[in-house]
């Protein structure tokens, strides 16, 4: 999945909002930097990816007229499989 294809999901719904919230499986997402999340300005950045990132990622955009979402963006993430023995 193209890191483009997230952005565009919260940038699309970010009109006339005051407020974006990244989610992932209906959890909002939280900035921190420390561990390669990067939120601003409705863009969503993740560094490091791992399996644990992967799900359904939505964008909630509020303002004094209520909350709209974006279309769901599925993230597969595919890694090498290694035996730890």
């Amino acid at each position: 999945m193209e890191y483009s294809r997230i952005r565009d999901t919260c940038r699309n719904c970010a009109v006339w909002t005051s407020q974006l919230e990244p989610q992932l499986e209906h959890q909002i997402i939280q900035h921190n930097q420390r561990a390669g999340v990067i939120v601003s300005s409705g863009d969503l950045a993740i560094q490091g990816v791992t399996r644990h990132q992967a799900g359904n990622y939505t964008c909630t955009a509020s303002n004094v007229e209520g909350d709209g979402d974006s279309n769901v963006v599925e993230l597969k993430v595919m890694c090498k499989y290694t035996n730890s023995e």
